[in-house]
């Protein structure tokens, strides 16, 4: 807060997006950190904290399509390079800042996309990265549509080795099954909540008893 009174907006959102993309470690700090200062930003000003959100969530969105988006520069040779690192680390900033509730279900789903265009590790890593941090609300019914495109590209099988093609090895085939994994836990988390939902509703529905008459109150 006392940097952001300082420096201003624009160097404070900076500095968040570049330390939330350090280390993996960092990710969710940083979004904890974020949530903080909105709560304090929201009791001062309403309009600021609002302003800080959007520039946040758009320098986030920039800084993530900046690294994936060219297809042709982005994907490295080595599993582990540092460039990896870095792209998987934005990945997953982006997926805390929608359990943060900055980043929305659009913002996730058109990331998804963007990493889908090319088959390849280090696009699967931050998949699962982005994945790891977001949360069920991606399996909201408004949202579950563009899910489910992106569990079936992720789907595809090669009809010679009957393999994945996100997950032709054994390592990048058990990153594939543990984002269906969380995809499956998140709709079973969705359904149980509109189940208790559907419960309360009908809960509320019904007429008290001592506003029912005595003969509808027999048998």
């Amino acid at each position: 807060m006392e940097e952001l009174r300082v420096h201003g907006l624009s160097f404070a959102v900076e500095s968040l997006l570049t330390a939330g993309v350090q280390t993996v470690q960092s990710t969710p700090l940083i979004s904890m950190v974020v949530r903080t200062m909105l709560v304090r930003l929201t009791k001062e000003s309403p309009k600021q904290a609002k302003h800080f959100e959007r520039t946040l969530r758009v320098g986030a969105m920039e800084v993530f399509r900046l690294h994936w988006k060219p297809v042709d520069i982005s994907s490295t040779s080595g599993r582990h390079s540092a460039l990896t690192l870095i792209g998987v680390n934005k990945a997953g900033l982006l997926g805390s800042f929608f359990s943060a509730k900055v980043a929305t279900a659009e913002d996730i789903a058109l990331c998804l996309s963007m990493l889908s265009e090319e088959i390849h590790f280090d696009r699967l890593c931050a998949m699962h990265a982005l994945l790891l941090y977001a949360d069920d609300r991606l399996c909201k019914r408004p949202n579950l549509p563009a899910l489910m495109q992106f569990k079936a590209r992720l789907h595809l099988v090669d009809p010679l080795t009957d393999l994945y093609l996100w997950g032709p090895a054994p390592h990048s085939q058990a990153l594939v099954q543990d984002i269906f994994d969380t995809i499956e836990g998140w709709m079973a988390v969705q359904a149980h909540k509109r189940e208790q939902i559907r419960i309360f509703s009908e809960i509320c529905r019904k007429p008290p008893l001592k506003a029912v008459g005595p003969r509808m109150r027999v048998g």
